[in-house]
Formats: C-alpha cells, structure tokens, sequence
C-alpha cells in the first residue's frame, strides 16, 4: 500500500516530540512518513507488533497535522536513531549516537541498574557513588541505591531493597528475550527471578525498556515491570523501604544541595511531597551552571495509582505503592498487596531527563501526552 493518509489530532493540549502509534493494515511495513504541508523533513516511523510507531516532531493545542505513509518505499533515517549494544554483562543504549544508558546485568551483581544516566548537555543525571567511587563531593551512604533500579523491601518477607549481607537476596538476570534498535525506539524485554536469601526464587519479572528518539531537551524511556507469582501467592509488605521504580539522583541537584522537588499538585519539597499521592513527581536543579531534571510517572493503570512517593532531599526518588502505614497518607492502616498464584501484575513509568524545572520542561504536558496522546487515524 502506498499513499496512506494518517491524520493527527492534538485535542486540548501543545504535543511536542511526542511518541504515538496507530494499527496497521494486514501486510503494510514501515514506510516513510512526509509531512504533506512540508515534505522534509520527514517523520521516522517504524512498525512493530502490528503498530506504526512515530514521533509528532510539534502541534499546537486544536491544531491537526496532515502526514502520508509511502509503504512502497524502504524507510529512511538520517541519524542513527536510538541503539542497543550488548556487550559483556550490560546493554549500551545511545541516542543519535550520544551516549544516555548502560545497563548493568552481570552475575556478580546483587541486582541489574541503569548508570550511567546521561540527560541533557551530556550531564550524568545520577549519583556515581557506589559504581563510581572517588567523585568528589558525592556522599557514601545507602550503597543499595544503585542510580536507577527496580526493587523493594519485603517481598514474601525477602528483603530486595537493602545489601545487608545478613538477609541479602538477589535479582538474577535469566536472559533477554530480546533486544532491539530503531529510528522511533530502542530497548530491551529481560527475565529476572528474584530469589530468597537462600536462592529459591519468590516470583519471575519481566523488565522492559523502551528509549524514544527524542531530542536531547526531552529524553523518554518507558520502563514496564511486571511480576508473576511463578511460585505461590506473593505479598509485597507495607515499608517505605521500596520503590518498583527507584532513582538516587545526582548530588548537585538533590534537595539538599538546592534542588528541587514538584509534584503534579503543585506540593514542593520533601516535606510536601514525601509520603503523599501524586501521578508524577519532579526533581531538578542546577549542574554547572544549567538547570536539568528527572520526572518520574505512574501511568493510571498501575495498581494503586496515583502512586505514592519516597521521594528525599538527600537524593533518593522512588515510586513506592506499598508504605502506606508509614507514609500516613492513606484512610488504609497496612499497604501489604498480594499477588495471587499464577497471578500477573504490571507497573509502567514514564521517565522524562530534561532541560530546566518542572514549569519550563512543561512536565504536565508531556504526561498528558502519554494518558491522554493525540488522536491518530489512517485512510486510504
């Protein structure tokens, strides 16, 4: 087929360089996509599970934008799109070529994490301390806060959030299922088992990642994890000690330090935003002499959501659904969450690494785009 009309509709809300897809047709690939008011540049697509990927580059509030799908043609892509490298024990994950994830996997490990984090003007966007040692004026402690991890603290009465030797229990990476690069997106889709201090696994995870090609002001990365009781029930127990997505951000912009913490009801600070109920939380502040952040969101259908946040002035962000007794945020007087036998269960997160505060980055926006993105249609 070629010649596909694809309409996009903003609704009530400026989309910019927001990720969208629409269903295709029995036997259309990834093609080309022109915009037919300005044909270059063009518009990356890619096809994937019978969806058409592509990234709305901007559109104004009310406005629609008219694009064509040539599907006769092979796609094109000036740049090198987003990357994913295996290499021993990590997954290297690039932009354009520009570095923005390692992914660390190795055997030795108590459990996987992302570091580096590289976000806008090349900065590192998390603490280096303990996968780096020496940077100086980074603190020491908490050496379970690993930059960017999935953990928590009591998981069939397992301890998966801390490294204490006496009750230490592992995440083990089984294998990617695969791996994949692209124009649009990059990522990974991985089997971790987590397992009793004793090593008899508790639940099988699957961890996926997915990186859009977006420009470096605005980098996504999609994380999903969802849990299955491969082994009985599970009961994730009520402790602040967790976060299904968990950051220790870099020590110039923690609270501290002068950074700052934003939720989406406006709360600022630890004091405001720790403990409490909110569908996105944002930390930035300033790093030689720029002003870049982190916002983290819990998509509407996780369980729990809105989620509540462990979120710190020392530097530790977390999305942690299951303290409520020690939040005191909630009617609920225990946060236990049982996963029955056989049961799924998935958390999805929208990371956003930007440029400037909450405010300017339009942080509200951009979680919007991924609830409530632009109607997207096809004819002919």
């Amino acid at each position: 087929m070629s010649g596909t009309r694809i309409t996009v509709h903003a609704g009530e809300h400026t989309r910019a360089s927001c990720p969208v897809s629409l269903e295709l047709e029995a036997g259309v690939s990834c093609g080309r996509i022109v915009d037919a008011s300005d044909p270059e540049p063009e518009v990356h697509s890619q096809a994937e599970d019978g969806r058409l990927h592509f990234i709305v580059p901007r559109l104004k509030a009310g406005g629609t934008k008219e694009l064509e799908l040539i599907t006769d043609e092979e796609c094109t892509c000036d740049d090198r799109g987003v990357e994913v490298e295996p290499l021993d024990g990590r997954l290297e994950i690039t932009i354009g070529s520009r570095p923005f994830l390692i992914y660390n996997h190795g055997p030795d490990l108590v459990r996987p994490f992302f570091h580096p984090v590289v976000g806008p003007y090349g900065t590192e966007m998390t603490r280096a301390w303990p996968v780096v040692e020496g940077v100086r004026g980074e603190e020491t402690d908490h050496v379970h806060h690993k930059s960017f991890w999935v953990a928590h603290g009591l998981v069939n009465g397992s301890d998966h959030w801390s490294e204490n030797e006496a009750r230490l229990c592992r995440q083990v990476h089984e294998e990617f299922e695969r791996t994949w690069s692209g124009c649009v997106h990059g990522g990974f889709t991985e089997r971790v088992r987590w397992n009793t201090r004793e090593g008899a696994r508790i639940l099988t995870e699957r961890r996926s990642l997915r990186v859009w090609n977006t420009p470096r002001s605005m980098r996504l990365a999609d994380l999903e994890v969802e849990f299955t009781a491969t082994d009985g029930d599970v009961l994730f127990g009520d402790t602040k000690e967790g976060g299904i997505c968990s950051i220790r951000i870099a020590e110039a912009i923690k609270g501290a330090r002068g950074g700052r913490i934003e939720n989406a009801q406006g709360s600022v600070g630890e004091a405001e935003c720790w403990g409490k109920r909110s569908p996105w939380v944002d930390y930035s502040g300033k790093i030689g002499g720029k002003v870049v952040g982190v916002a983290m969101m819990d998509h509407p259908l996780n369980p729990r959501h809105p989620t509540f946040w462990h979120v710190r002035d020392y530097g530790l962000f977390s999305a942690n659904p299951f303290g409520l007794s020690h939040f005191k945020s909630s009617y609920d007087t225990c946060g236990d969450w049982t996963l029955p036998a056989d049961a799924a269960a998935t958390f999805r997160y929208r990371l956003a690494f930007h440029k400037s505060d909450a405010h300017k980055a339009k942080v509200a926006h951009r979680y919007n785009d991924w609830v409530n993105p632009p109607a997207v249609a096809a004819e002919g």
